[in-house]
Order: structure tokens, then sequence, then C-alpha cells
């Protein structure tokens, strides 16, 4: 009975340890997801410093080499620019989808409610707003910490099953041995 006891005890511990396990390990998942999104809204606009620089500068002999390189390497964060005019151009959709007006409508209405949009313009003038959405690579992130509560499930589950057999194994060597003193009882006055 004392194994049984410490048993229940090393099993309320071990749920206690992987509560904790899995409250870290959102609380982890959560600031890293944060500062990821940070991350990308500072891009986009680092993105949008880029169009407004380009915009400004109509003469030939100034060096847009450090724009182009941003805009060019802007990463996979869908984005769509709207003009003040409502004329729409994108980056980062599904080019074959991105032909239907429809479709682009469809993700510009889904990033004005995802982010807030980034304003591009140079004097108060030439207004434009960059809308974007979540890149795949945060969306996937979502779905890492309920990957991790599966395998830390399946982890207590495991725990579980072998103190389960543990404590079967006891119960069972015990009947054994009550068996053979009961057939030692009895075989003593037969003999």
């Amino acid at each position: 009975m004392n194994f049984y006891a410490h048993s229940l005890l090393l099993k309320r511990i071990a749920v206690l340890i992987s509560f904790c396990i899995v409250s870290l390990i959102l609380w982890n998942t959560y600031t890293f997801f944060q500062r990821f999104k940070q991350e990308e809204r500072v891009k986009i606009e680092l993105f949008a410093t880029a169009q407004k620089e380009l915009s400004t500068n109509p003469n030939l002999d100034t060096n847009v080499d450090l724009p182009l390189q941003i805009i060019k390497n802007s990463g996979d964060i869908p984005m769509i620019l709207v003009n003040e005019f409502g004329e729409v151009e994108y980056t980062n959709l599904d080019s074959i989808k991105g032909q239907d007006e429809a479709y682009v409508q469809k993700q510009l209405k889904k990033m004005k409610l995802q982010n807030k949009p980034v304003e591009v313009s140079y004097q108060g003038k030439n207004k434009k707003y960059i809308y974007y959405k979540d890149s795949d690579l945060l969306n996937k992130l979502t779905y890492y910490p309920l990957a991790l509560i599966l395998i830390l499930i399946l982890f207590l589950s495991v725990i579980y099953l072998f103190f389960s057999s543990n404590k079967a194994a006891e119960t069972n060597k015990l009947w054994t041995g009550m068996a053979k003193e009961t057939a030692h009882q009895i075989g003593t006055p037969l003999s």
C-alpha cells in the first residue's frame, strides 16, 4: 500500500509539472508570436518608407538602390497597396487567383480586419495605404502550441499507463503470494 500512496503522489506531481510546462509553453509561444507579428509590422513600415522614398525622388541622379533592395526583399508578407483613388496593387498573393477582382477584394477585407494599414504619403498628398495580413509562417506558428500540448498529453498517457500497469502487476504479485500461502496451508494438514 505504501507504493500506492507514493504512486498517487507521483501522479499528482506529474500532473502539476505538466500543467506548469504547458503554461510555460503557451506563454512563451504567445510572446514569440507577438514579437514575430511586431517584426512583420516593422517590415511593412520599412517597405512603406522605401515606397515613399521612391515616390519623392524623381531625380535620375538619386541613388535608389537601398529602397529598391528593401522593396525587393520585402519578404513573404501578403500585402495590398491601395491609393487614394481605390486602385489596388498586390504583392505576395496567389498570382493566378489575383487575376480575379473578387479574390483580391476578399483578401483586402481580411487584411483590414487583421492589421491596421500603414499610410504612405508625401506631405499629405498622394496617400496610399498598405494593408497586410500575417505571413504563412506566422499562421503555421499558431498550430505550434496545439502540437506541443498533444505531445504532452501523449507523454502523460504513457506515464499513466506505466503507473497503472505497475499497480496491476503489484496486485497480481499479491494474489499470487496469497494463493501460494493458501495452497501451502491447505497442503500441510493433508499430508
